[in-house]
């Protein structure tokens, strides 16, 4: 078979080929039928109001899941809330050395020691050798106490305890214990606090009354010690600094072993206590605190590595490796020890970003997925060698015994040495190795998952630290607040590092959240951001107003596909109310002035009728409506859609959100100085040496006033009327003030990142004809293969096989959301994978046909040769939501796309197309197509769909099923060509897409 572009005739018994004609195999490019019949259904504003609903989405989910920003902003204060348990579980621990002395003297002779002073004890120490775990420190408390008295003025016998007293302090079931976790040590630090001996939680908003409600309860419970009320307070004042003092049980060996071991994992170690005692709030998550007194808690919190230990064993799934040594547990989590050798202490930036690779790579391990791919090359090797090569050597040094002298880390094999071992890589070192890896892994899996995603008392911590930073009210629960802020505002980057935009934050380890793109422009992911970048700092709104606008963007459902289109068709349509208005442009010099795509005085007129006949584009006829590029007076309270049922919820939201769009707000002098003070801020802070590790593209935010040629258009004068974060139109330079609202740098934002980020990037269509840029980009690998406004193919799928569109899938599988359905190729195979190691999937479904699935699994196939052929040529699909395999006969009857036909049916626009569906598909050779069918599937499918030729328009959209073609009577050029067609004699484009010529 041969065929040629545009008029044609098929002769199955050709066997030469004519001129001007090809094989039916060879490709062709043509207009896309199935796109353009995609226009027509859903119309330009419904497909991007559609395809941008995936955009907006994917902002959100990058702002506000738990695993992306709000993680990001927990990580970033990982350090300085593990910081502070550090140093409090010092002060737990404070009694867990004291515990083990009091185990080895036996209850009895703990109780005398404790009563008396050390110098009568200390022979009976040094025979059970407890100076390792005491150190200089004494043990009985005589000392501490008789020495408040005297300051007290209280006679030392009345203060001082006896044996029977101090045997009370010292037994865990009393509630006053010093060795009661889940009470008295949490009541004895908070009185420390009070005093002064313990570092204060900065989560306090007033540190002294939560305190002094510690303080308050320890006096009360030792009433039962029987002493008057000021020997009892001296006793609380000794107690306290035998504990928690310069020399007291704080600054022992056994305290620093208990939390350094704790850490580690190792389960004898373990203590409760919490990581915070006080009187704070807690947010949604009431079980972090538990109460201890009246208004008074300490915190739980997942500390230590015990829960991490298993995250991931390179040797065995499930295995739990052993808990790290002292040293080495040392080297990661105390400030102490963070040095510029220390490759692994989380108090570095860079070594942070170190752990997170590590992360990265155990969880793509754990998952059952290769590590292997590009993007993984460097986590791979930080993971499996840098790191145990690092905790090969830091094992065996203390601060102390660390080489000042040395730059380097003294001992230890290089990291190929280690791993290779130059022939000395035994099993015990091959072992050794694996150990180091899977303990890397806990420490990892500790940081950036028990700690940084999934702790309530973390979230507590970081909601406390950016409520005073920032001025909003944060609470636990419900941190996705933090992306809401920073998509509406840039606040919470502002206050971490004085920048507007994640953009301006490296994005590498924790930072890398989201999706990146080629693209700098796409990647200014806060609408702050946007309005910024043409010239507008004023257009930023609380934490509330930022949750209501992008939920309604990224809402599903017609309403919401709807609204995002009408902010298009807002944004550039002008409709003029009555003859009188001209759109601003009474005066030519107006800034208000609506300029119609102007761009030069000659094509600024319009000719109509005869030669002296002309208007200004300016000119607005009554009801007439206008293209402009960006109409900034545009009504978009007019962008919601009617309601179905009133007084909805969602009618709500979208109400609020066209109110946020249609605010006005000026430019000015002062909105572009505040652009350019960020772009100065950001160049100084990324010299500073903490900053300079991380703060990037702080060019973005330069204005005219200091770059005239690259800067952001706007200075202390002027400022563009049209303009865009990825175009702008510099003819439409005009003066401060000028108004903008949000709605136009929404509908800009929605149509450039559903042309770049959904079509483009998604593999969708290319943007260019040579396909050139996309190959180097990868995202193409041929002109127009992808689909789009044209497409290319064999012509024998164009038009009698059938092909998918790309484009018609994406849709139908948003539209299929709905009903909890998707759409698939049947070869859904890896062509790539991400940055993460997560595959990209196969999205070309000609060769191999698709599939809708349910969200069991269960599916239903189309192929060109599958079982049931007609589904695939049929324009439309009608299903079984509840039982998507079961089959449906289909009807011929006309049906509403994507309506329901009953209670168990749904009728979908079929994603697959051809221009003679089905014309190859021969019938059984004894049917007679004339005289009946009797049954025969393939003539039954001739029959019914012969008339419906769905594309141009579909059903509905033809006279009759007759086509007339020219004899050449009069002119032998006319032979062949087409009188009628299907009882039409002209085929318009227009809105309804077909306009009918009479028959």
């Amino acid at each position: 078979m041969f065929f040629q572009q545009g008029l044609g005739e098929y002769n199955e018994h050709t066997r030469d080929r004519p001129a001007g004609c090809a094989a039916d195999n060879e490709t062709v490019t043509m207009l896309n039928p199935k796109f353009v019949a995609l226009q027509h259904r859903w119309t330009v504003q419904e497909i991007f109001g559609e395809l941008s609903q995936s955009v907006f989405a994917n902002i959100r989910d990058s702002m506000v899941a738990a695993d992306a920003f709000p993680r990001t902003v927990k990580a970033e204060l990982t350090p300085d809330a593990i910081s502070d348990v550090w140093t409090y579980r010092l002060a737990v621990h404070a009694s867990s050395a004291l515990g083990a002395v009091v185990s080895a003297l036996g209850s009895t002779d703990a109780s005398i020691s404790f009563a008396l002073s050390d110098s009568s004890t200390i022979s009976h120490f040094n025979s059970l050798s407890l100076s390792p775990i005491a150190g200089d420190v004494a043990f009985g408390t005589a000392d501490a106490i008789k020495a408040e008295a005297l300051v007290s003025g209280v006679a030392e016998s009345e203060a001082t305890l006896t044996t029977r007293q101090a045997a009370y302090l010292l037994e865990p079931a009393n509630t006053i214990s010093v060795l009661n976790y889940e009470r008295g040590v949490p009541l004895w630090i908070g009185t420390a606090r009070y005093l002064g001996l313990v570092q204060s939680s900065g989560l306090e908003d007033e540190a002294s009354p939560a305190y002094q409600l510690a303080y308050n309860q320890v006096l009360n419970d030792l009433k039962v010690l029987e002493k008057s009320p000021d020997a009892t307070r001296v006793v609380a004042l000794g107690i306290a600094r035998h504990l928690y003092g310069p020399t007291g049980w704080m600054t022992t060996p056994g305290a620093d072993e208990y939390r350094t071991k704790e850490w580690a994992g190792d389960q004898a170690f373990l203590r409760g206590g919490g990581c915070d005692c006080g009187s704070y709030s807690t947010g949604l998550y009431a079980d972090v605190a538990v109460a201890i007194s009246p208004g008074l808690y300490y915190y739980r919190c997942s500390w230590g590595l015990a829960s991490s230990l298993d995250f991931h064993a390179p040797w065995e799934d499930d295995a739990v490796v052993s808990p790290m040594n002292s040293s080495l547990t040392k080297w990661i989590i105390d400030p102490d020890y963070e040095d510029t050798r220390n490759d692994i202490s989380i108090h570095s930036d860079e070594n942070l970003v170190r752990w997170w690779q590590v992360y990265e790579y155990c969880n793509v391990s754990r998952s059952g997925r290769s590590p292997s791919c590009e993007a993984m090359i460097d986590a791979s090797r930080v993971a499996e060698t840098f790191i145990p090569a690092v905790m090969f050597d830091l094992s065996q040094h203390t601060l102390k015994s660390f080489s000042a002298t040395v730059n380097t880390r003294s001992a230890g094999l290089d990291d190929s040495t280690f791993i290779s071992g130059n022939g000395s890589n035994t099993a015990n070192m091959v072992a050794l190795v694996q150990q180091y890896q899977a303990q890397a892994c806990a420490v990892a899996g500790h940081l950036y998952e028990a700690w940084a995603l999934k702790d309530h008392w973390h979230e507590v911590y970081v909601a406390s630290r950016m409520s005073r930073a920032t001025g909003f009210e944060f609470l636990a629960g419900r941190l996705e607040d933090l992306g809401y802020a920073q998509w509406g505002g840039g606040y919470v980057t502002s206050a971490l590092w004085g920048v507007p935009s994640v953009l301006n934050i490296e994005r590498k380890g924790y930072w890398k959240f989201g999706i990146a793109s080629p693209s700098p422009t796409l990647n200014l992911i806060e609408f702050h951001s946007q309005a910024m970048a043409v010239g507008y700092s004023n257009m930023n709104m609380t934490k509330e107003s930022a949750r209501i606008l992008l939920d309604a963007l990224a809402a599903n459902g017609p309403r919401a596909r709807t609204f995002r289109g009408k902010i298009g068709e807002v944004a550039t349509s002008f409709r003029c109310p009555d003859a009188s208005s001209d759109g601003g442009c009474a005066d030519s010099e107006s800034a208000n002035c609506i300029r119609f795509h102007r761009r030069t005085s000659a094509d600024c007129y319009e000719r109509i009728g005869d030669d002296n006949n002309f208007f200004g584009y300016c000119d607005c006829r009554a009801n007439g409506s206008y293209f402009v590029t960006q109409n900034t007076f545009g009504n978009f309270l007019g962008a919601v859609p009617p309601s179905v049922n009133n007084n909805t919820s969602d009618d709500e939201n979208l109400d609020q959100a066209a109110s946020l769009l249609a605010e006005e707000f000026m430019s000015s002098a002062v909105t572009c100085q505040r652009i350019q003070d960020y772009y100065k801020q950001c160049s100084w802070l990324e010299t500073e040496p903490r900053y300079s590790f991380w703060l990037v593209n702080c060019k973005t935010w330069e204005t005219l006033i200091s770059d005239p040629t690259y800067g952001i258009y706007c200075d202390l004068e002027t400022i563009l009327k049209v303009d865009s974060a990825h175009n702008h139109d510099y003819q439409s330079a005009t003066i401060h003030p000028y108004g903008r609202r949000r709605g136009i740098i929404i509908a800009f934002w929605l149509q450039e990142w559903s042309t770049y980020r959904v079509l483009i990037e998604n593999r969708l269509v290319c943007n260019e004809p040579d396909c050139s840029e996309c190959l180097s980009k990868g995202y193409c690998d041929r002109a127009y293969n992808y689909g789009g406004l044209f497409v290319t193919h064999q012509a024998k799928r164009l038009l009698f096989e059938g092909y998918v569109d790309r484009v018609a899938m994406t849709l139908l599988n948003s539209e299929l959301q709905y009903y909890n359905l998707s759409v698939r190729c049947q070869d859904h195979s890896t062509i790539k994978l991400d940055e993460y190691c997560n595959p990209v999937e196969n999205n070309e479904c000609t060769d191999g046909g698709f599939e809708i699935i349910d969200r069991l699994g269960v599916s239903r196939k189309f192929q060109h040769n599958g079982r049931h052929k007609r589904d695939w040529y049929l324009p439309e699909i009608i299903l079984n939501p509840t039982n998507i395999s079961h089959y449906i006969e289909p009807k011929t009857q006309p049906k509403d796309t994507m309506a329901t036909l009953s209670s168990r049916t749904l009728t979908i626009e079929n994603p697959a197309f051809a221009i003679y569906p089905g014309k190859l598909w021969a019938p059984d050779v004894t049917i007679n197509l004339r005289r009946g069918c009797e049954g025969d599937e393939v003539c039954k499918f001739h029959q019914e769909t012969d008339c419906v030729n769905r594309f141009l328009g579909g059903k509905g959209k033809w006279q009759n099923c007759t086509s007339t073609l020219v004899t050449g009577k009069n002119n032998l050029n006319d032979v062949q060509r087409v009188a009628e067609w299907r009882g039409n004699t002209s085929l318009i484009t227009g809105n309804e897409f077909v306009l009918r010529g009479p028959a």
